[in-house]
C-alpha cells in the first residue's frame, strides 16, 4: 500500500500527417480520471510533454487534477479500476475535418517518481502508434 502523492503522465504526439488535434485528454487510474492539460500547445503534431499531477503539478486546474485531495488514492486501487488515456473531441469537432483524431505515438505513467517510484506498461510497444477519436475509439486501455 502507498498513497499517491504524484503521478506522471509522458505524452507524445506523433509526427504524421493530421497527427495533432484540438482534442480534451484524460487519464483515468485508481478510479478517478483526471484531465491532462498544461497549454494551447497541447497535443500539437510532434508534442512531447510530461504532465505532473499532485505534488510540483504542472497542470491546468492543479487543485482539481490532484490524486491527495478530496480522498487520496492508493496504487492498491491499481488492480480494482481501469488504468487509461483517453480522448474526446471538442463540441462541434465534425469527424474528418481535423478536430476528431489525434495520433499517440507514446505514453507513459509513472507513479510516484523517486526511489520507490511506479512505471505502468505502456500499452504501445516499441514503434506502434496509435490514433484516438470520434469514429476510430477513444480509449486505450494500459494494463498493470
Amino acid at each position: 500500500m502507498a498513497l499517491l502523492t504524484r503521478f506522471d503522465v509522458h505524452l507524445v504526439t506523433g509526427n504524421r500527417p493530421n497527427a495533432g488535434a484540438l482534442v480534451a485528454v484524460f487519464v483515468g487510474l485508481c478510479g478517478r480520471e483526471f484531465a491532462v492539460n498544461n497549454s494551447d500547445l497541447d497535443f500539437t503534431t510532434g508534442h512531447d510533454f510530461t504532465y505532473v499531477f499532485g505534488d510540483q503539478a504542472n497542470v491546468i486546474n492543479p487543485q482539481d487534477n490532484d490524486p491527495r485531495d478530496p480522498m487520496p488514492l492508493d496504487t492498491d486501487d491499481l488492480a480494482r479500476f481501469p488504468i487509461y488515456i483517453r480522448c474526446e473531441s471538442p463540441t462541434g469537432g465534425a469527424p474528418g475535418a481535423g478536430w476528431d483524431a489525434w495520433n499517440l505515438e507514446e505514453v507513459q505513467i509513472t507513479l510516484n517518481p523517486g526511489p520507490n517510484e511506479l512505471v505502468l506498461p505502456t500499452g504501445l510497444p516499441g514503434g506502434v502508434n496509435l490514433w484516438l477519436g470520434t469514429g476510430i475509439g477513444k480509449i486505450l486501455y494500459l494494463r498493470t
